[in-house]
Formats: structure tokens, sequence, C-alpha cells
């Protein structure tokens, strides 16, 4: 931000006055627009700002009253009739405002997401489900003819109702917090 200005030297074909400090950018697109209708474009020299000139030189008056002198800008905002467009960080947290930055850009909320498969494939008719067949592990479970599954499946089903038998499902390796604790689970 302190090498951010440019100070008019010349003003060409511009509307500029010669000692005014314009924004690089603003200075080199109306550099550019100049050049390319046949007039004469602008002459300047970069300027290196220390911390308080950088600081109320910002194009957002909001962040510069908070910074020093800020009756002379805020008198100068309010006569000059400014617009703060509140697009950096600190007029954004002054004002208690979602900061442009993550998620709070605007990029990310006007965004659309396109998912483009240029190498998919039509599922073979085989793996196409109809509408009496939208439970899947059952679906898994006809496919692989594994009656394990199905047994498995079927006392998973059963947790909770007066069918469950405990002894149906499979066996595992994992340590009964009873058994560890005296009796006492945790």
């Amino acid at each position: 931000q302190m090498t951010r200005r440019v100070q008019v030297v010349d003003a060409g074909d511009s509307a500029w006055l010669p000692g005014a400090l314009i924004d690089v950018k603003t200075f080199n697109d109306t550099n550019d627009e100049l050049e390319t209708q046949g007039k004469e474009a602008a002459d300047g020299r970069a300027q290196l700002m220390g911390i308080t000139k950088a600081s109320l030189a910002t194009d957002s008056w909001l962040s510069a009253a908070s910074f020093q002198e800020t009756t002379r800008v805020l008198t100068e905002a309010a006569i000059e009739g400014k617009h703060d467009s509140l697009v950096g960080l600190k007029e954004n947290i002054i004002i208690g405002k979602l900061i442009p930055a993550g998620s709070g850009l605007d990029y990310y909320n006007e965004r659309e997401l396109r998912l483009e498969m240029p190498d998919a494939e039509m599922l073979p008719e085989w793996a196409r489900g109809s509408e009496e067949d939208l439970d899947l592990a059952s679906l898994l479970g006809e496919l692989t003819g594994d009656d394990t599954f199905s047994a498995d499946l079927a006392a998973f089903q059963n947790i909770g109702t007066a069918t469950y038998d405990e002894s149906a499902l499979p066996e595992n390796d994992l340590e009964n917090p009873e058994d560890r604790f005296g009796g006492q689970a945790l």
C-alpha cells in the first residue's frame, strides 16, 4: 500500500492535474485507454509514502478516519460527499460486517458449482436400481449371494426390537467395558 500511488507529472490528455496522487492500477488503465483512442497518455512518477500518509490516502474514508486526523478526514468526506464501498478488511470490521475474505467473499457467494464428467459412462442395466430395490444392503446381498451378509443385515435390522438376538451378531475382538472396570461401565 505504500507504493500503490503515482504522482502525475504531465497530465497529457487525461483529466488529472499535475501533482495529483493516483492509484497505480487506475493510472495504468486510464493511460491504456487514452493510447487506444490515439490521445496523449499521462506521465507519472511512483511515490513511496510513509505509513501515516499511506493510511490517510486510502480509497476508504472510513478506514482513513480510524487511523489519524479523524476530524479532518470526516469533514472532507462529508464536504466532498464521498462514498465508501466497504471493500477492505478494516472498514468491514469497523462496522461489524462480514469481512471480504474466505466464505465472506462475494466470489464464493455468487459462484455456481458445475460438475463436468467428460469420461462418464452410463451404468450397466444390472446396476440400475428400480423403485423396489431402494435398500442398498439387500441389493448387495443379492449380488454377492453371501448368506452371512444377509444374516448380519437381519440381525442389525432387529436391534431394539423384541426379536433382537445378540448371539446372531458377528463376534468381535473388542473388550467389554464392564469386564475391565469390575462390572461398572463408565
